[in-house]
């Protein structure tokens, strides 16, 4: 009887598993929930999981009805069905887990003035006539350029697409959305302003849903980062991309999937549509900015560390994938240099740390910690790498926060409380 090292990601827990016994049994034994509904027959196909490296056993009669050969290609396996024939490290999709891990997206919220890059104005048209022949569009711009300084020059081409049908259907009574000279959306004269805001961290996203004419946060949700399949740490990732392109377009559509699916889901439960999201904001260290946007990774793994681009953008949500409004623009705050990103750009600017007297150390803890020293205005940073610190990677009883962590304790005399 043989004893194999097998990795479960991405809830960080390892343990050895003997080639006896079934990868999902091996994963009971060490406190991982994954789905069984059949109890480990192979029938319920719920115990989904991928194989990233090492050998398991060939495929069994019920996973062949289950997966397609470009599944098996992808390494995706039944958990119940599979042995382990070397050392193994595995991914279990959240579908496949009894119960969500913890993910952080609480936090003191602090008083910033409100200035959104976009402004709502509600708009009566002329309706045209034998004796007006003007363009829907001129008519619209006209109407906008009344109330709107500096004015309006330019209209978003999916929002030019649709919008004489719209027009009319609102019965020329509109509201535009402006964003600084132009259009980006027309729709009813009533309606909400969203916008959207992103913390693409390497091991959860967080992301906020902002209601733009109070400045308040609707409602708030967190993921795991599913680009975690392609390794733990940022360096992973971006030899990963390195080694094979198609990897980096792989992690770009993932991460711009899970954003996809939290705004989705925020719009739902807050009964808000989607469509009125008009801005968002997405931030990352410098590895995650470039795999976001598809930017070339390799000059970040190599001295002396640069990034393809330092300065702020703002890009059209629809080139990057993400389904908002159809005219929205992502923005993308600064990166500082290979591995002090823009997520600790955005950091600062929220603490105003630049701005206190004195000496002031700044820490942006995370998978990949940035801290800044701030003395005189001068600001000199550097960043480490603590998420197995604080993940559980390569510790004994350590892990991420999922079920069986205690996150908190306390003792009263001779009670014990814990969370």
């Amino acid at each position: 009887m043989t004893e194999y090292l097998i990795i479960y990601e991405p809830v960080g827990r390892r343990g050895n598993c003997q080639d006896q016994e079934s990868l999902l049994t091996c994963a009971r034994r060490l406190g991982i929930g994954i789905n069984s509904i059949c109890g480990g027959t192979g029938v319920c196909h719920t115990c989904k999981i991928m194989v990233l490296s090492g050998i398991v056993s060939t495929p069994t009669s019920n996973e062949l009805e289950t997966f397609t050969s470009e599944e098996f290609k992808e390494g995706w396996r039944l958990a119940c069905q599979a042995y382990p024939q070397s050392n193994c490290k595995l991914y279990i999709p959240s579908e496949s887990m009894t119960s969500p891990q913890r993910t952080q997206v609480e936090g003191i919220e602090l008083k910033v003035p409100l200035e959104p890059p976009v402004k709502a104005y509600h708009v009566l048209i002329t309706e045209p006539s034998l004796a007006d022949l003007r363009a829907d569009a001129g008519r619209l711009l006209e109407q906008i350029n009344r109330q709107a300084q500096p004015g309006c020059d330019r209209l978003d081409i999916d929002l030019l697409r649709a919008l004489s049908p719209q027009l009319r259907e609102n019965n020329w009574d509109c509201r535009a959305i402006v964003r600084e000279k132009e259009v980006i959306a027309v729709g009813p004269s009533s309606g909400r302003q969203l916008g959207l805001a992103v913390d693409l961290g390497s091991t959860k996203i967080a992301a906020y849903l902002v209601d733009l004419n109070n400045g308040k946060t609707v409602i708030a949700k967190g993921a795991m980062n599913p680009q975690i399949s392609y390794g733990e740490d940022i360096i992973s990732r971006i030899i990963s991309a390195i080694k094979n392109p198609e990897d980096g377009i792989k992690m770009r559509d993932l991460a711009t999937e899970a954003i996809n699916q939290l705004a989705s889901e925020m719009c739902r439960e807050a009964g808000l549509d989607l469509k009125e999201v008009f801005e968002s904001v997405v931030v990352g260290n410098t590895a995650m900015h470039h795999l976001f946007l598809g930017l070339p990774v390799r000059q970040l793994a190599l001295p002396p560390f640069v990034s393809a681009v330092n300065q702020p953008l703002d890009i059209k949500a629809r080139d990057i994938g993400l389904d908002i409004a159809a005219g929205a623009y992502v923005h993308l705050l600064p990166n500082i240099a290979g591995f002090v990103g823009a997520d600790h750009v955005a950091m600062l600017l929220a603490t105003d740390a630049w701005q206190v007297e004195g000496t002031v150390l700044a820490l942006d803890i995370g998978t990949n910690t940035e801290v800044s020293f701030i003395s005189n205005g001068k600001i000199s940073s550097v960043s480490c790498a603590s998420g197995p610190a604080f993940e559980g990677g390569h510790i004994k009883d350590g892990m991420r926060a999922t079920r069986g962590v205690i996150e908190r304790i306390q003792i009263s005399g001779d009670t014990i409380h814990y969370q």
